[in-house]
């Protein structure tokens, strides 16, 4: 696990060292859940509005703790996925200009400790 950490630090280190890649927002998920709410849709239509021309933005989903890692695994996809789906969605974003990863319980690229971690990161890399 720790090899992981290390290899998750530096791939966050890369995406900030350039000063053009920025965490935009934080979706916050209900404990199993992978349901973007109503009000995180507002949330996202209004981050996008300005968003340049050209931008690529990169989805980052985690999951706690709680139960097994390979169900958190699982859960922390659904949720990438999801938050992906309704950012390509908005104001004609091409689907390709869209990526999701998943870490599952990992620590989160912005977060000082673990918990809470039902939440997906945006992320624009571009």
């Amino acid at each position: 696990m720790k090899e992981e950490e290390s290899e998750l630090k530096k791939v966050y280190e890369a995406l900030t060292k350039d000063g053009k890649t920025s965490a935009l927002h934080k979706v916050p998920f209900e404990v199993g859940s992978s349901e973007v709410k109503e009000a995180e849709d507002k949330k996202l239509n209004e981050l996008l509005q300005d968003s340049p021309e050209g931008a690529r933005y990169l989805v980052v989903g985690y999951a706690s703790t709680d139960g097994d890692a390979k169900s958190n695994y699982e859960l922390s996809s659904k949720r990438a996925s999801s938050v992906a789906t309704k950012l390509a969605s908005i104001k004609g974003i091409p689907e390709d200009a869209v990526q999701a990863v998943y870490f599952g319980q990992t620590q989160r690229f912005s977060a000082t400790e673990m918990a809470p971690n039902r939440i997906v990161e945006v992320w624009r890399v571009k």
